[in-house]
């Protein structure tokens, strides 16, 4: 329960520090990416809270309809960043197919009330090869790039972390939960703990770029 406190916490303290976004006119992407997290924390808080105050026996529903937003924003974001044709094509392609194929898979092959680890690897893997892409793109750039005040930097890296720790994590659980569930709720602990830090790096990502001097 602590740990899921600090959990909520974190995230309530990136979506405010996202908000400076606004005031400060960051790009539009990153303003987007702020509203992205103030559904994170609104999708959090009802998951946590919810089933309590309507007697629900799970809150899977809540997390798999939020499946569908996080990929369409986590892909528009890199699409806004990312200007090569190529990644600009999948992306369009993909805004098309997920929505259809998230669709089918928790209303037609398994039920939305069961946890889908099937999605969120899904969105594990595109989110790291868009993070990926993105870094292999600063790095073999030209312009000089001062990663400490760049907000787009921070977040894909806070994004690759997420994914890439996360996909084995969530692999291990899928078999724990029908094995040994004391482990599995340690696991789950393990995951807010990633969450934790990835919200923290986005906190710094938006606060970074406002510490921008000329020259």
């Amino acid at each position: 329960m602590i740990i899921s406190n600090i959990y909520l916490l974190i995230l309530g303290i990136s979506f405010l520090c996202s908000l400076i976004s606004f005031r400060l006119h960051y790009p539009l992407h990153l303003k987007v990416f702020s509203v992205f997290i103030g559904v994170s924390l609104i999708t959090e808080l009802l998951a946590f809270y919810l089933p309590g105050l309507l007697h629900l026996k799970t809150n899977m529903a809540i997390y798999n309809v939020y499946r569908l937003p996080e990929f369409l924003f986590t892909a528009w974001y890199f699409k806004q960043i990312i200007p090569v044709k190529v990644l600009q094509l999948v992306v369009m392609f993909l805004f098309i197919a997920y929505p259809l194929f998230w669709f089918w898979y928790l209303f037609y092959a398994t039920s939305v009330d069961v946890w889908s680890g099937m999605l969120s690897n899904v969105i594990n893997v595109f989110s790291i090869l868009f993070a990926v892409t993105y870094l292999y793109r600063i790095y073999v750039s030209d312009k000089i790039i001062d990663v400490k005040r760049n907000a787009e930097f921070w977040i894909a890296t806070g994004i690759l972390f997420f994914a890439a720790t996360t996909m084995p994590t969530l692999g291990v659980l899928l078999y724990l939960v029908k094995t040994d569930m004391d482990t599995a709720l340690m696991l789950v602990k393990l995951l807010q703990v990633f969450n934790i830090i990835m919200y923290a790096i986005f906190v710094y990502a938006f606060l970074c770029r406002s510490m921008k001097t000329d020259g």
